[in-house]
Order: structure tokens, then C-alpha cells, then sequence
């Protein structure tokens, strides 16, 4: 983060996300609407991306008195000044003012609309540290800018597999059974006469009536006599259900029996021992 005597510019470290040129009020001093003005701005970048672990600061008035110090606290930020007269110290900041200083210079037009052209392509341009942009680091998604209108087709092959595997398309003249809205049948035969986008189509219904049906709300009709999947009124069209089946616990194995006891076969003779 730093200052001037005009705006104030903030860069985040990671994802290198910028905020220059907001408007500070001229004061020669460090005056109280100076402070206030630039804690306002803090917190409305802190209720958008969060708050920072540490915030690396110039030595400029507003950065330095008491009102901030608490403002710091009270939000459990580290807050570390940079050295007098060192301006690497806070490298990446005095980068970000540098790069958006000259920008500014080189455009044309109302300020606010220079301001908002510099940081569109700031932020969608990759950095020669990260290897990304910092919109794809901080949305987790490329923006998409006037380059891409030159190629409208171009989409990553995961993304194009996973969006035809997820998708139920059909083509022109298909034969298909429609959701019916009006009363019974539910299902009603129509055929596809017109393909309006990915996933809508027109369909005509046996009278000539047309309608338009999503993908969800159509079926394929195999045969003429064919019948669609009959389905609940409240059904999402989920082709995917699996019922759930309780957890009944299995019933209680019964104790082995024990082994039967043996008995020897042999015959035995008798001893006479004679009178007592």
C-alpha cells in the first residue's frame, strides 16, 4: 500500500490484485478526514476479498497515527512500515503505482474511464511470477476480454467434454415426446422443427401447434406406438435416481451346536469278585 499527496493505491501480494487511484482529500498535515477517509476505503476492500494477515504501508501521515493503529488492531492485521527513503521495501506496491501512473498517461478519455480500462487489463493480464492472471488466481476462472471474440469457439477440451457428457441435445426432425402442460396425456408425440440453442428447442405437436420445450422436458420416441418414460408430476427428470434402501442389520447368527459325545462300542466283561 501507498500514498501520494492525491490518491492512495493498494496491491494485493497474492493474487497481485490492484486498487489504485482512489481520491484522498489535500491536506499538508495528517488531518482526521484524511485518516477517516482512508480507513472508509480499507473497508470497503475488506468487505470484499476479507481480511489481510499483514499490511505493508509507506510512512505517510494517515498510515501512522493512533485512530489507524487501532483501526489495525481491532481487525487483528499486522500492520509493518517500510523503511524511510526505501521505496523497495515495498516493492510491489511502488510497481503497481509506476505501471498505473504511465498507463494513465498514455490513455485517452475521462479519468474514470482510463482507470477502469487500466485495470481491466491489468487483471487479465498473466504474471511473470505466478504464471496466471490475477483474476484467475483470486475468481479461479479466466476473464473473458475482446481477444476471446476472436476465437468464440475456443473452449478448453476438459470443459467441452464434461458440458457434451452432461447434455441431452437432439437435431432437426427428431422424434421425440414433449412434457404436456395443458392436461392429460402428459407426454404428448411432437417433432423437433426448430433448434434455438444448446439446450432449447420448437417442437410441433401432431395438430401443428408449436412449443417450446427444454432438454429436460423432452424424451426420444423410439417407435410410432411408443410410450416415454412415465415419470412423477414433481419429478426433476433426474435419468440418474437409484432408490434408497434402508440399512437393516442381519439377524444374529445362532451358536454352533456342540459336537455329540462319543461312545465307546466295545463289549466289556464282567468281573465277579466274589463275596465280601
Amino acid at each position: 500500500m501507498g500514498s501520494s499527496k492525491d490518491s492512495m493505491d493498494t496491491t494485493s501480494y497474492r493474487p497481485c490484485w490492484s486498487f489504485p487511484g482512489t481520491p484522498l482529500p489535500h491536506s499538508g498535515r495528517c488531518s482526521l478526514s484524511l485518516v477517516r477517509t482512508t480507513i472508509k476505503v480499507l473497508r470497503h476492500i475488506f468487505s470484499t476479498h476479507g481480511l489481510p494477515h499483514q499490511l505493508v504501508s509507506d510512512n505517510g501521515p494517515s498510515f501512522t497515527s493512533q485512530e489507524f493503529k487501532k483501526f489495525m488492531s481491532l481487525n487483528g492485521i499486522r500492520h509493518s512500515l517500510t523503511a524511510p527513503y526505501h521505496p523497495r521495501s515495498n516493492g510491489l506496491a511502488e510497481r503497481a503505482v509506476q505501471t498505473f501512473k504511465n498507463a494513465i498517461k498514455k490513455m485517452e478519455g475521462p479519468l474514470h474511464e482510463r482507470i477502469a480500462r487500466f485495470l481491466f487489463s491489468y487483471r487479465i493480464t498473466p504474471q511473470s511470477t505466478t504464471g496466471q492472471s490475477p483474476a484467475e488466481l483470486l475468481m479461479g476462472r479466466r476473464l473473458r476480454s475482446v481477444l476471446d471474440t476472436a476465437h468464440p469457439d475456443f473452449t478448453l477440451p476438459s470443459q467441452k467434454e464434461k458440458t457434451k457428457s452432461n447434455a441431452r441435445s437432439f437435431k432437426l426432425h427428431d422424434k421425440l415426446f414433449a412434457r404436456n402442460y395443458s392436461g392429460k396425456p402428459l407426454w404428448i408425440p411432437v417433432v423437433v422443427c426448430k433448434v434455438t440453442g444448446p439446450l432449447s428447442y420448437h417442437v410441433e405437436t401432431m395438430n401443428g401447434l408449436v412449443l417450446k420445450r427444454h432438454a429436460d422436458q423432452l424424451r426420444k420416441r423410439y417407435t410410432e406406438d411408443s410410450e416415454p418414460d412415465t415419470l412423477p408430476e414433481d419429478s426433476d427428470w433426474d435419468d440418474d435416481f437409484t432408490p434408497l434402501i434402508p440399512n437393516v442389520p442381519p439377524p444374529p447368527t445362532p451358536p454352533p451346536l456342540p459336537p455329540p459325545i462319543r461312545r465307546s462300542t466295545r463289549s466289556r466283561m464282567t468281573t465277579d469278585h466274589g463275596p465280601y
